[in-house]
């Protein structure tokens, strides 16, 4: 059953979830068919941590509790992976205790609707957070299904992103249990096979996809997935309507507006093994191409390319799983951005005079900003000369 605005549970039972968890409820974080996800607050004060508390629709619920439940039966837990702290339930609806981060934000609001250039210690960071998660429960045999810029979230530090964590098991599935759940994405983040043959598609080479989906969208400010003619191909399609017959058709000729198809015979080979003739290739610009992204791999060193070519490969057997892809991670890890780089200039030039001043500089420079250091910079220059003017008075 999905949650709509007339069956939400009252803001008297969502509060009385938090009782049961021993917290109190905090603001509203997001909601979606599944039902509402708040913010909320140990009453006594204990260990350190962020939690949520995700109420709504019990047959979902129990789906994505039994999720944790089979995690926490195969050993530690994952970092980068978000937690399932408790389950309670009424007659009417269900609540889960989630694990989030301090201040968190999801990708769609931190980097996408803000319009912020992600920088390459930031893109790292997130990279290799979600690809050890979905290693983590691909291990496992869960597919997360539903990879997107708002179920992986950041916590924002003073020099950019601190930690990241992928959210939000509510459609994932567990293929030891031989589970057949739909596919709840829309074709920005689906693999052309997810598209239109979900029931032969590979649900982890599905993930690594919308991943490199993601991962590309994030640097361009603007989906792989470009949609020809917006008339005919839907934003926003229905999950019913995508797995019609009808709907898989108009995706797959939509996969001509996909940046990772580079030509005509690609796409015929995907109607031929679908059996949909006559898709007519639209012209897109190589995903590689973009003016965003061909900056941002310049400062890479076009370590990025290699990497994200093996996420969104347009066949299943070419595309590597999230392992393959933390191996060759190191290539792009090692790669700084301009931003650090200039940081470590102006750390290197404070050091000298830092010597000659007693060292007090390392008390007051740990971990700044750019503006800071400036700033100390400034001030350092304007103690030098109050000493020099004493010294000659």
């Amino acid at each position: 059953m999905s949650i709509t605005s007339s069956n939400l549970p009252s803001k008297a039972e969502v509060e009385s979830f938090a009782r049961g968890f021993s917290c109190h409820l905090g603001k509203p974080l997001g909601k979606g068919s599944f039902g509402k996800v708040y913010q909320i607050h140990p009453r006594i004060q204990g260990p350190s941590g962020s939690f949520a508390l995700k109420v709504g629709d019990i047959d979902s619920l129990t789906i994505e509790r039994d999720i944790f439940r089979h995690i926490q039966q195969n050993g530690n837990y994952c970092k980068y992976l978000v937690q399932g702290l408790g389950y309670l339930e009424t007659p009417s609806f269900g609540a889960l205790k989630l694990s989030t981060l301090s201040n968190a934000q999801n990708l769609e609001r931190y980097y996408l609707a803000s319009n912020r250039t992600i920088t390459v210690s930031d893109y790292k960071r997130i990279s290799k957070a979600a690809l050890k998660a979905l290693q983590y429960l691909h291990r496992r045999g869960i597919a997360h299904k539903d990879l997107k810029p708002n179920n992986i979230i950041v916590s924002p530090g003073r020099s950019g992103v601190r930690k990241a964590l992928l959210i939000d098991l509510g459609h994932a599935q567990n293929q030891f249990a031989h589970e057949s759940r739909p596919n709840p994405s829309n074709p920005l983040y689906s693999s052309p096979q997810a598209i239109v043959d979900l029931a032969q598609s590979d649900p982890f080479k599905a993930d690594i996809y919308a991943l490199g989906a993601v991962l590309w969208e994030i640097i361009a400010k603007e989906p792989l997935f470009v949609f020809p003619e917006e008339e005919s191909c839907p934003q926003n399609p229905s999950e019913d309507y995508l797995l019609s017959n009808e709907g898989k058709e108009l995706a797959l000729s939509c996969l001509g507006g996909r940046r990772s198809l580079k030509s005509q015979e690609q796409l015929d080979m995907l109607g031929k093994n679908y059996g949909l003739d006559d898709l007519v290739f639209e012209e897109a610009e190589s995903w590689d191409q973009h003016p965003y992204y061909k900056e941002f791999a310049i400062e890479t060193k076009d370590a990025v390319t290699p990497f994200l070519q093996r996420l969104i490969a347009i066949e299943e057997k070419e595309r590597q799983s999230a392992a393959e892809a933390l191996e060759i991670f190191p290539a792009l890890e090692k790669t700084t951005d301009r931003l650090e780089r200039t940081k470590r200039q102006v750390f290197t030039q404070l050091q000298v005079q830092e010597t000659a001043r007693g060292g007090f500089l390392s008390q007051i420079l740990p971990s700044c900003e750019l503006k800071d250091i400036v700033f100390a910079a400034v001030c350092c220059l304007l103690l030098s000369l109050c000493t020099q003017a004493l010294q000659e008075a």
